[in-house]
C-alpha cells in the first residue's frame, strides 16, 4: 500500500548511535578504573596490610 518504512522512503541511510556509545562507555570506565589504579586511589576504600 502507501506506507514504506523510513530506510525506503529516503535514500539517505541511518546512523545507530546506541551501539556506539556503548562502546564509548565502556572505553571511557576503563580509562578511568585504570587511571585510578595508576595514580594510587583506592576504589572501595579498603586498607590493605602493609608488608
Amino acid at each position: 500500500m502507501g506506507l514504506k518504512s523510513r530506510h525506503q522512503r529516503s535514500g539517505i541511510p541511518e546512523v545507530n548511535l546506541v551501539p556506539m556509545m556503548d562502546v564509548l562507555m565502556t572505553v571511557l570506565t576503563f580509562f578511568v578504573i585504570i587511571s585510578m589504579e595508576l595514580s594510587g586511589v583506592q576504589i572501595f576504600g579498603v586498607s590493605l596490610p602493609q608488608a
